[in-house]
């Protein structure tokens, strides 16, 4: 289905707040928290650390420090928000969970094998501390290859539930094409390239999003990245466009609305634009990417977009807006995050940590 025409417009407050930052004190991991205007970080001072992002600058609150002998050592997977208290990370093998409100803290052990590491972690059920988890085997010669378990962290010891061999994962690091909805996993298996969905116990389950995927797979050759919205039923899918073209990439949205299995062409996409990196702000109501003309350089300057959500729209996104760009080579961009009232996109680099509040 066609996309409506749509013009590209630049926002009206392009200059970002910086707070310049040395590349030994560079944030890695950032926690989307549900504090005003803040996100947390455990990379300072082996501690939970509160970045309050004001408009005269970056205010630091540390919230507890040393309950660890390294707090942020060894290989983080962030879990994406799940909570309005809690923030969660892998730690190698081990799972840390810190209450922003009590500060209270959690150590439980995922990997009881020294050779496997957490890749990356989901609250798959939150209200009943169910969790899902991506395992890495570090001695594996395919180093792509994922086993997902599924654990009920209630009590003081993790409860195994299921575990799965999930074999090749694509989509980068850190598990791009994952994602959480409705308590369920859904995972791309490249084997029979369709979207799995699969409940706690890691069996099959029924989805309009895996179905509305698996209806239009002839156009998603291989997927890339896939970012969910938080509530209402579309979803980004990036993917590459054909076997024969390998660097060649589409962008689409892909909607169950109405049971339908529409996908539609991404507007956010000039000719010559690639495109990578979606992610939802926490309210669900603006869409941010990074893009580079040309291709993706690492020597160029990366441009941040965002889009407003507009359900009542074919394919839901609105006017795509330029934020600006990095303030150095894309090859210095860390990671990026999202901050609630006001929104607030937030960029970490090697230079600095900046920021821009959507108006």
């Amino acid at each position: 289905m066609d996309m409506p025409n749509t013009e590209f417009a630049e926002h009206t407050d392009t200059v970002p707040h910086v707070e310049p930052v040395t590349p030994y004190r560079a944030v890695f991991n950032i926690f989307q928290v549900s504090l005003p205007h803040a996100i947390a970080t455990n990379d300072w001072d082996n501690a939970i650390t509160v970045l309050h992002l004001n408009e005269d600058g970056l205010k630091k609150e540390v919230l507890s420090r040393d309950f660890l002998n390294e707090v942020s050592g060894g290989y983080i997977s962030s879990t994406p928000p799940f909570s309005d208290e809690w923030i969660g990370y892998g730690q190698t093998r081990g799972y840390e969970r810190f209450n922003l409100r009590t500060r209270e803290f959690k150590d439980q052990l995922i990997c009881t094998r020294f050779e496997e590491r957490i890749f990356a972690c989901r609250a798959l059920v939150p209200e009943k501390n169910i969790f899902a988890f991506m395992i890495q085997n570090i001695d594996d010669q395919n180093v792509e290859h994922r086993v997902f378990r599924t654990f009920d962290l209630s009590g003081q010891e993790p409860k195994s539930i299921a575990s799965l061999n999930a074999g090749i994962l694509p989509g980068g690091s850190k598990g791009a094409t994952v994602g959480v909805l409705d308590s369920l996993l859904f995972y791309y298996d490249r084997e029979s390239e369709k979207l799995i969905s699969l409940n706690s116990a890691l069996q099959p389950a029924n989805h309009p999003l895996s179905d509305a995927f698996n209806k239009n797979k002839e156009e998603l050759f291989k997927l890339l990245e896939l970012k969910i919205h938080p509530s209402l039923p579309f979803a980004i899918v990036h993917s590459l466009k054909s076997a024969s073209d390998k660097d060649i990439t589409f962008v689409g949205v892909l909607s169950w609305k109405n049971r339908a299995h529409d996908l539609f062409p991404f507007i956010g996409m000039k000719k010559d634009m690639s495109i990578l990196n979606f992610s939802f702000s926490q309210d669900g109501k603006y869409l941010a990417w990074e893009a580079m003309d040309s291709g993706v350089d690492p020597g160029k300057k990366a441009q941040f977009w965002i889009a407003p959500i507009d359900k009542d729209i074919p394919g839901c996104i609105g006017k795509p807006q330029l934020l600006g760009n990095s303030l150095g080579a894309y090859s210095t961009v860390i990671t990026t995050a999202w901050a609630r009232n006001p929104n607030t996109f937030v960029v970490s680099s090697n230079e600095a940590i900046y920021w821009w509040h959507i108006k």
